[in-house]
């Protein structure tokens, strides 16, 4: 993939980042709003959001892994520290996404959807887990010593 369209594809998911960061807040004013007024059917719909917001957090962060992999097989070794850093900092963001969703679930009631949301939830860290130890060995492995 040239460099131009890996670049653009990047930019397109940090833009997604922040507009999920704002989502995340709104998401929690809605939650404190809904239980404050007690209304069963709006908490319920806001602890969807609550927990599905960051969720899609998480998916924009293993498209962020997907990406650094793709960049960091081929980036000159100079620049492969910073994508170190980038993968540290996107691993802080699903694993602190995860905890959001996943301290929202007993607030939920006890049935299926919450079943779901949990086992959505440990999945989906699962395969974020898998794939950043892939792409932080991946980019370790391009400054080993020969």
């Amino acid at each position: 993939m040239p460099w131009s369209d890996l670049l653009a594809r990047v930019r397109l998911v940090a833009a997604a980042l922040l507009r999920l960061q704002e989502e995340d807040v709104q998401a929690y004013f809605q939650l404190t709003r809904a239980r404050t007024k007690g209304d069963p059917i709006e908490v319920a719909a806001a602890l969807e959001a609550a927990v599905a917001c960051p969720l899609r957090i998480m998916q924009q962060a293993q498209e962020g892994l997907v990406l650094l992999a793709q960049g960091g097989a081929g980036c000159a070794l100079h620049l492969v520290a910073d994508l170190q850093v980038a993968c540290e900092l996107l691993g802080g963001a699903f694993r602190g996404a995860h905890y959001i969703a996943w301290a929202n679930l007993p607030l939920m009631r006890q049935d299926s959807r919450r079943d779901v949301w949990d086992e959505d939830l440990a999945h989906t860290l699962s395969a974020l887990e898998a794939e950043f130890q892939q792409v932080r060995a991946g980019l370790l492995g391009r400054l080993a010593c020969p």
